[in-house]
């Protein structure tokens, strides 16, 4: 009972999320309006001698403070909890994503404060900050992957005898594009595919980056405008879909595989990430909504657009010191902890090379344009775990032993490709037909 309650949890936040962002997206590109100017071009900002941006110019000064104890508590919260795993690395290969996911509440934060604070440049800091974000998801979907085995056959093995599942948030989404019911984790296309979902973020964020830096100079981003004709609303269409998918293939491994590794208690590490990234996402897109239908008034030092970015600020750094916290807990370095430190500079260096990402990426696209040319059907998967090609087209199974149902893994696999991939024939190169 109580785990079909925190699925349904699980699932109301995404379904919670999809549901907000493409309303709000909706609604503001039928009833949007073009400004006659845009504040992200400089011409349009006074940017001051000084920090004094509101009614009030001793209020500003407290609230960029609030700001930076927020900021500055999180970071050293997280850096000590960075530490510990850092001294204690004695299990890299859960870590070194452990210590990425990490560091998203320091980046946040500080670059929170300053956005706070040299705001005639905070969509700047807001567009670059946000690219971390795709990396923190998919941190921690590889320190999950790793949670269930070190190895890509390892992982694979473990799902051969998992029964067929329904997809979370099945609907009539699904029933219009006549995508079946279920999804089949013993399939050997299962993580790769669902791998797909979650790193297509890692490549979107940053092309979407450089998008917005580029209109910015362009004065053609507008980040108060939530109009069809500046590039500020296509950025975060683009990105909120992105992510989107990607949190969804988040969720559908998650729910696959957190019996399998209940004893690293994988519902806090995922609720600390999906309520970060959920909530500095809507909000922004409420402020962004506010600021187009003037309902944040500028006054004498701010204008409403700073006014937002202000209050954005604020909430990251206040939710980022929260989080830090709860950090913490979550991914405790105590189960870690050896008798005899480790070096630190090592662990750092490996921690930060970003190869094994790049790895992914490449080998992500190449698993697509697999499955797009049609040769994925042929594949087996051997006794030792690896992917081998079939002779007849079909994929099938080393028999290992029986599944609950009384089939051979072989059979049940049958069942899988003839079910799910609607594998009907073989072409002339021995590959099934999709």
């Amino acid at each position: 009972m109580k785990q079909n309650g925190i699925c349904f949890l699980v699932a109301a936040l995404a379904g919670f999320e999809l549901v907000v962002g493409a309303a709000v997206s909706t609604a503001v590109a039928l009833n949007s309006t073009v400004p006659q100017s845009c504040e992200d071009n400089p011409q349009f900002i006074d940017q001051g001698s000084g920090f004094d941006m509101s009614l009030d110019r001793d209020n500003a000064s407290w609230a960029w403070i609030a700001t930076g104890v927020f900021a500055v508590g999180a970071t050293i919260f997280s850096f000590f909890l960075i530490g510990k795993h850092l001294r204690n690395f004695n299990n890299p290969l859960e870590q070194v994503h452990i210590v990425r996911v990490l560091l998203i509440v320091p980046i946040y934060s500080i670059v929170s404060w300053f956005a706070f604070r040299y705001y005639w440049r905070a969509v700047y800091f807001f567009t670059v900050r946000d690219v971390y974000e795709s990396f923190t998801i998919y941190s921690f979907y590889a320190l999950i992957l790793q949670y269930l085995g070190p190895t890509a056959q390892s992982q694979k093995m473990a799902l051969v005898n998992k029964p067929k599942m329904v997809w979370p948030l099945y609907g009539p989404i699904f029933r219009l594009l006549r995508l079946n019911e279920y999804y089949y984790p013993a399939s050997p296309t299962f993580l790769q595919t669902n791998k797909i979902l979650v790193i297509q973020y890692v490549a979107v964020r940053p092309i979407m980056t450089v998008f917005a830096l580029i209109t910015q100079v362009m004065s053609r981003f507008c980040s108060e405008s939530m109009s069809i004709e500046y590039g500020h609303f296509w950025y975060m269409v683009i990105c909120f879909i992105s992510v989107t998918f990607s949190m969804y293939g988040l969720i559908i491994l998650y729910l696959t595989i957190k019996d399998d590794i209940a004893e690293k208690r994988p519902l806090p590490k995922f609720l600390s990430i999906k309520i970060v990234i959920f909530l500095t996402m809507i909000q922004n897109m409420f402020l962004s909504v506010l600021v187009h239908y003037n309902v944040i008034p500028e006054n004498a030092w701010w204008t409403s657009t700073n006014i937002s970015n202000g209050i954005q600020s604020f909430l990251v750094c206040l939710e980022m010191f929260i989080a830090s916290i709860f950090h913490i807990y979550a991914f405790s370095a105590a189960e870690y902890t050896g008798s005899v430190p480790t070096p630190i500079l090592k662990a750092v260096i490996i921690a930060f090379n970003p190869i094994d990402i790049l790895r992914e990426m490449g080998r992500g696209i190449a698993h697509l344009i697999q499955s797009i040319r049609g040769r994925g059907a042929g594949m087996r998967i051997s006794k030792d775990g690896n992917l081998q090609r079939g002779s007849h087209g079909t994929v099938i199974l080393e028999p290992l032993g029986n599944s609950s149902n009384g089939r051979t893994l072989r059979e049940e696999e049958e069942v899988i490709i003839e079910e799910n991939f609607q594998v009907k024939g073989s072409n002339e190169k021995g590959y099934g037909t999709l």
